[in-house]
């Protein structure tokens, strides 16, 4: 679909190969043009690690949507006009803190832990998400990191 679609609904009609449209063989579903296509993939490979002073690193790999396929390359190109991440702090249900941050790893002292928690060596869920400069936030991916 084109992007000059979002928004709009359209109509998915599925029915029996081969045979013209009749209405009642058909099934017509609407939806609405969302534009899911436009949002980074979720990072992969995201790990976090408690250290003896209570530190968190965490790191990921992003992933592409456009020019991934070559198994020439390192590491897939960026796909976005820069690089950012969104990395967020859970506990439960309840959001604790949000990191942006323009590479895939980050750094969170005990300090920054105690200040966000409910207590410096809970359990808490990480959520990151690629940014994009057009669809905002992309798909998630999370971990528990325990006490």
């Amino acid at each position: 679909l084109a992007p000059a679609e979002l928004g709009l609904t359209r109509a998915l009609r599925v029915g029996p190969l081969a045979i013209a449209y009749d209405p009642d063989r058909f099934t017509t579903q609407d939806f609405t043009v969302a534009g899911r296509w436009l949002l980074p993939f979720a990072p992969v490979h995201l790990r976090g690690r408690r250290d003896a002073a209570g530190d968190v690193a965490l790191t990921w790999i992003r992933q592409t949507r456009t020019g991934g396929d070559s198994w020439d390359v390192v590491e897939v190109p960026l796909g976005e006009a820069a690089e950012a991440y969104r990395v967020d702090l859970l506990e439960g249900a309840t959001l604790r803190a949000s990191f942006d941050t323009p590479v895939p790893a980050l750094g969170l002292s005990a300090g920054d832990l105690a200040a966000a928690l409910s207590a410096p060596d809970a359990a808490f869920t990480v959520r990151v998400r690629q940014l994009s400069a057009t669809a905002g936030p992309g798909i998630a991916t999370e971990i528990v990191v325990h006490g």
